[in-house]
């Protein structure tokens, strides 16, 4: 609460600190959606032709949290109650870490803390990249609950496994899945005894490995189904990433403007380097490492090996090697992010670390102050308090400036209400806020637009961004454009695209316009014409469903948009994204939701 005591601050106009806070959080915003039309939500229509909502691992839109808090407090204000959830996970996810490894209650809660200041989990707001921070957040239960399995040695266990692995599944980012799916190797520890002998415990990690998946299954499935539709930047050089010996520098490094240069092989965005937690977990993961003590020290093993995996496949020179073998690795072109996997189990060896040290024969001091009283006796071992304070003073130093909300501009309303008395009520079309700007993102499709062109992470393979009808850029158009200027504010000039249209019947070389409503996957086109063909431009996919005029109609085969034969007169088009895998997904995740519970009582 006090770190993310800023987030606290219910001012629509403001939003959490990052560049690209706004594009990361629009999905969210399928809930109100749900609310307001039900199965319509089920195709995001709000970004670049629109695409199925339920296909998407690089939001954390499915995720409990994220339904709780929209429903409470809406997309903006429901991000800030998340973030400061997030910081609570990862405290529970390290205290629960330092609880199984039996150390004392000192090193746990100083690990802890560190867990909620350090720099892999709000350093990932610099650019505000929400879904990357709770993927990191819950991607740190997952280790403990490896350990807990390996403790407890039953079903119920293996639900609360279960839970931890799903829930990092639909946390968002993809890239965290990553790190987390890196514990695998380093699981072997805890599947085998001294005699490499596989131990009875492996039907307890099969269950909740099969939990996992089935509480997944609500993007699992679609994606399934989709994802050869998807394409993905890709970078087979990996020109981002780090040898290992310059990541492990990210853990002492405290100045952000330091990793915003090459310095060290790095790119120009901090939030896929900044792991600051300081020297001191350092220093003391190095004394638990050789001193520190588990009751098992295959315990140990396992978190060595989690920790050099994790650095391994964020090494440009794994990556580079494997993608020879599966070209599909390119897409794993930001992989130095997922370096942030490695600090939970690291801070779990400092915990090894300070448990050694304080449990040593540590002189005393004694004072008597009256004759009739026991002495006090004071350990110094309680001096060590004085630099673990200062180590959580550095942490947070670090990253208060980035847990903030910033204030929207105020002529982002006046662009959108210009936008807004240039559309007929309810009218459907694809407009463009200025390139590059992601906390327009949010406000612009809260007030029902749908933005033609915002740099995401997933679009749909070989297919351009949709026409625009309205404009706003900075800089203005060429003379002889045909486009018109309605308006100019500040340094933003607003031009608007007549000959750009949402739906319209094609006929030879003309294009005869038709007026569309709706929202999501739930779109009216009413159309007059002479004849031709419809083209709506929305994103073709598996699922769209047609009927003119009430009757079922054929959507015309096509690679861009949606297309549909048009004959003259007069016609209502409905257009519907039914697919049939979103209640598959939704059903196997309720199976699994049940089998937990049930596993639980």
């Amino acid at each position: 609460m006090w770190v993310g005591r800023e987030y606290l601050d219910f001012d629509p106009n403001t939003i959490p600190h990052g560049a690209e806070t706004g594009s990361s959080i629009h999905a969210h915003f399928f809930w109100n959606w749900l609310r307001d039309c039900g199965a319509c939500a089920a195709w995001n229509g709000s970004l670049r032709g629109g695409y199925p909502a339920f296909a998407e691992i690089h939001s954390a839109t499915f995720h409990p949290l994220t339904f709780l808090t929209v429903w409470l407090w809406g997309v903006v204000n429901g991000a800030k109650v998340g973030l400061v959830v997030l910081l609570w996970v990862a405290g529970m996810a390290q205290l629960w870490l330092g609880h199984l490894l039996g150390v004392n209650r000192v090193a746990r809660i100083w690990t802890a803390l560190l867990a909620v200041t350090g720099g892999h989990l709000l350093g990932r707001m610099d650019l505000g990249a929400y879904m990357v921070m709770s993927g990191v957040a819950f991607g740190s239960l997952v280790a403990p609950a490896l350990l807990y399995v390996y403790k407890k040695r039953n079903f119920r266990s293996a639900a609360v496994l279960g839970l931890a692995t799903g829930s990092a599944a639909l946390a968002g980012s993809g890239y965290m899945q990553l790190g987390v799916f890196m514990l695998l190797p380093a699981s072997l520890f805890l599947l085998f005894d001294d005699r490499f002998k596989l131990q009875t415990t492996v039907r307890y990690y099969m269950a909740a490995a099969l939990l996992a998946l089935l509480l997944s299954a609500v993007i699992l499935v679609p994606l399934s189904q989709s994802y050869n539709l998807y394409q993905k930047p890709t970078d087979p050089d990996f020109a981002f990433t780090q040898p290992i010996r310059y990541l492990v520098l990210n853990l002492v490094i405290d100045d952000l403007e330091f990793y915003r240069f090459r310095t060290l092989e790095r790119g120009r965005l901090p939030y896929l380097y900044v792991n600051f937690i300081g020297w001191l977990p350092v220093i003391l993961a190095v004394i638990g490492l050789f001193f520190g003590r588990t009751a098992d020290r295959r315990v140990k093993w396992f978190l060595l090996a989690g920790i050099a995996s994790t650095y391994a496949i964020t090494s440009g020179w794994v990556l580079r090697n494997l993608v020879l073998i599966y070209p599909g690795i390119a897409a794993v072109r930001n992989a130095p992010q997922i370096a942030s996997m490695a600090v939970p189990l690291l801070l779990g060896v400092a915990a090894l670390g300070l448990d050694y040290l304080w449990r040593q024969r540590w002189p005393e001091v004694s004072s008597e102050f009256n004759q009739k009283l026991a002495p006090l006796v004071l350990s110094l071992r309680w001096l060590l308090v004085i630099p673990l304070a200062f180590s959580l003073r550095a942490t947070y130093n670090f990253i208060a400036p980035i847990a903030v909300n910033v204030p929207l501009l105020s002529i982002q309303q006046d662009v959108l209400d210009t936008f807004a008395e240039h559309l007929p009520p309810g009218e459907l079309a694809w407009v463009q806020t200025p390139r590059g700007a992601h906390r327009w993102v949010t406000q612009a499709i809260g007030q029902g637009f749908k933005i033609s062109n915002v740099v995401v992470s997933i679009t749909v393979k070989d297919q351009p961004p949709p026409e625009y009808r309205l404009e706003a850029r900075f800089e203005p158009l060429d003379e002889g454009h045909a486009a018109e200027l309605i308006a100019q504010l500040d340094s933003l000039h607003l031009y608007q695209h007549s000959d750009a249209i949402y739906a319209g019947v094609r006929a030879g070389e003309s294009v005869t316009p038709c007026r569309a409503t709706g929202v999501g996957g739930h779109i009216e086109v009413f159309c007059d014409t002479l004849g031709g063909e419809l083209i709506v431009q929305e994103n073709v996919w598996i699922g769209w469903r047609a009927w003119l005029d009430g009757e079922p109609a054929v959507l015309s085969p096509s690679n861009d948009w949606l297309r549909l034969p048009m004959p003259p007169g007069q016609h209502q088009v409905t257009l519907r994204y039914e697919p049939r895998d979103v209640p598959i997904g939704i059903g196997l995740t309720a199976l699994g939701l049940v089998l937990c519970i049930g596993l639980l009582l």
